[in-house]
């Protein structure tokens, strides 16, 4: 099978296949809705006719051109069909919202799966239209499952009612451990068995000085019983009533300063959290906060264990590329800039402190989200061009990650 590259309207390949597009470009126009929100139609501009130009065959021309010059290579002709995405606009790609939204439009990320499916469900229904079919699913984001919560203030006891025994605690940390710890490392185990131990010697006390541990306490078993329990109704997965009580005493912002790093262990795994229910916007919002903690706190540099000690400086270590992993990934998922700048970065890499198979494991993942970074940059903006950017940036090695 042949496989067919075009570009954009005005480009010369896809001016000569116009008129056997069939419409593909009014479809994509009608479902982002660009440049009018209210729906209005914007015609898209005509692509030009494209005469082709006579090629000049002489062999003394030839024999005096360098091949170079003469004769464009492959990976050449590859690059230039590749020098923007296609689906990336000059303009901002915004969907109008249904009803019952407050906000009138929806923004359509170049990466975004979300906005991919909603443009192929568009295409797909102007092609087949069944006039008897149900309205294309919107699949909001917070839709997927019932998840409210009522916040907590800082001078109210947090509630303690209704949980687990020691042993069935330290059973569903086990199992967020086997689970969740294969592909994140959120949480310092010596730190959360020392507050597990205080909690369970003295629940109201420990949850009273130390909210943000309680805090961290209940993600942990929210996540273990949505790991060994089946839930009783598909809207509301299991243990989310400890994720409730947990999102309600969330550090504020001003109230970190004693425990930065449990601050932001809390917030990731509540970011985590969110994604899991398919509610994004709260994980790039909750992550995001995070990363702010790492810039103020500056672990995002190396932290020394001149400094702070062995342990400190490890912890550190982990927590930022924790959450670095995460910024990228969910940044990805929407398809929104990342906020962090390779360049500022001096932590060294998990593999540079050890050679364990989990430091291994952890850099790789670091290398996949800098790579998605790359793309990002690459295929999510207009103004890039990618053929300029190849040669020079992708096809060297990157001297921390080894990525090229």
């Amino acid at each position: 099978m042949d496989l067919v590259i075009t570009r954009q309207a005005y480009s010369p390949v896809l001016s000569e296949q116009a008129p056997r597009r069939s419409g593909i470009e009014p479809v994509i126009q009608r479902a982002l809705n660009v440049g009018s929100i209210n729906g209005d139609n914007v015609p898209l501009p005509q692509a030009e006719p494209n005469f082709p130009t006579p090629r000049i065959e002489s062999e003394t021309l030839d024999s005096t051109m360098s091949p170079v010059l003469s004769r464009p290579t492959e990976n050449e002709h590859a690059r230039d069909e590749f020098s923007c995405n296609p689906l990336v606009r000059e303009e901002s790609s915004h969907l109008k919202a249904p009803n019952g939204r407050h906000i009138g439009f929806i923004f359509l990320g170049p990466t975004s799966t979300w906005s991919f499916c909603r443009r192929v469900l568009a295409m797909a229904t102007d092609r087949l239209p069944q006039i008897d079919s149900p309205e294309d699913p919107y699949n909001m984001d917070g839709t997927a499952v019932t998840f409210r919560w009522t916040r907590i203030s800082a001078d109210k006891d947090p509630d303690i009612s209704d949980l687990p025994s020691f042993d069935y605690a330290l059973y569903l940390f086990n199992a967020v451990k086997f689970y969740l710890g294969q592909l994140f490392n959120i949480i310092d185990e010596e730190s959360f068995m020392q507050g597990l131990n205080e909690f369970y010697e003295d629940a109201a006390t420990k949850s009273r000085l130390s909210r943000t541990w309680y805090c961290q306490y209940l993600l942990v078993l929210a996540f273990g019983k949505a790991f060994v329990v089946t839930p009783e109704t598909p809207s509301s997965p299991a243990g989310s009533k400890y994720a409730a009580r947990a999102m309600g005493m969330l550090p504020d912002l001003t109230d970190i300063r004693d425990e930065p790093l449990l601050a932001i262990e809390v917030l990731c795994l509540a970011a985590l959290y969110f994604e899991s229910i398919d509610m994004r916007v709260a994980a790039y919002q909750h992550i995001g906060q995070a990363l702010r903690i790492c810039f103020v706190e500056g672990i995002h540099r190396e932290v020394s264990e001149g400094a702070v000690g062995s342990k400190v400086s490890q912890r550190c270590s982990t927590v930022w590329w924790t959450v670095y992993i995460l910024d990228r990934e969910f940044s990805a998922l929407l398809g929104t800039p990342s906020s962090v700048q390779d360049e500022d970065i001096t932590t060294a890499l998990p593999s540079e402190r050890d050679n364990s198979l989990r430091a291994a494991a952890t850099t790789l993942q670091i290398q996949l989200a800098r790579l998605t970074s790359r793309i990002l940059t690459m295929y999510g903006s207009r103004n890039s061009a990618i053929g300029d950017v190849y040669p020079t940036e992708a096809a060297q090695p990157d001297r921390r990650t080894g990525v090229s």
